[in-house]
Formats: C-alpha cells, structure tokens, sequence
C-alpha cells in the first residue's frame, strides 16, 4: 500500500467472504506516513476461495479518499 499523499493516514486489507461470515483482517488500521509505502503479505502467499455461488474478495479501505494505491500480484487457474 502506498500513501499518495503529504498526510498520513491509515488502512486496512481484509479477505470479505461473500456468504457474510468469517470475514478475515490481514491488516487494521495500519498507519502509513506521508508519501511512504508499507508490505503487508512480504513473501506470503493467500488463496481466496470461489466455488461458483460464494467467493472470497480481497478489499482494502483507507481513511481518505484516493489516498493509497494498492498493488497486488494474483495468479489463477493453477
């Protein structure tokens, strides 16, 4: 996650199972100062779940609007 902006603010990355439980925090409110970036998964890996009518969605907030950009590397059909 990269803050874009001259202020701090703080983020979070969460894995959000659609069926509405077991929902899964990977970071909370996480601070990340101005203009600096911060490695949440260094060298881990995830596998999200999606078995046709239910599946896991990796979401990220961030406490201003348009304030951090998030890069992730995905790899499918394995």
């Amino acid at each position: 996650m990269a803050n874009k902006t001259t202020s701090g603010v703080t983020a979070s990355i969460w894995i959000d199972n659609e069926d509405g439980s077991n929902d899964v925090w990977i970071v909370k409110d996480a601070s990340i100062p101005a203009g600096s970036s911060l490695e949440v998964m260094a060298g881990n890996k995830l596998v999200l779940m999606n078995d046709g009518s239910n599946a896991d969605n990796l979401e990220a907030l961030a406490s201003s609007t348009s304030a951090v950009d998030v890069t992730v590397s995905v790899l499918e059909d394995v």
